[in-house]
């Protein structure tokens, strides 16, 4: 059974895009799309648990985070290591 992924917007508050299955180029283009529409908000890159997961667990698994860099305006994936972003351009 294949895990369904989304994107959620922390600006809105809301999720943007589903996608039944895991595809790259697919999401990488929703991502882009919508950060050079809305450049301030911040993209959750989630999917479902598996059923073995829903035992223990509620909601969604937070794979990325993705954001515009503010030094250099790309659009990035948000690394969080201790109390530090790093942005590293989405490839």
């Amino acid at each position: 059974m294949a895990l369904k992924h989304l994107l959620f917007s922390q600006d809105q508050g809301m999720t943007i895009r589903w996608f039944e299955t895991f595809n790259k180029e697919a999401i990488k283009q929703a991502i882009i799309m919508h950060l050079t529409d809305n450049p301030k908000d911040v993209l959750e890159h989630c999917r479902e648990f598996s059923k073995a997961e829903l035992k223990r667990f509620v909601g969604y698994n937070i794979i990325d985070f993705y954001g515009v860099n503010p030094k250099n305006g790309n659009i990035s994936k948000i690394v969080i290591r201790g109390n530090k972003e790093c942005y590293l351009k989405l490839n």
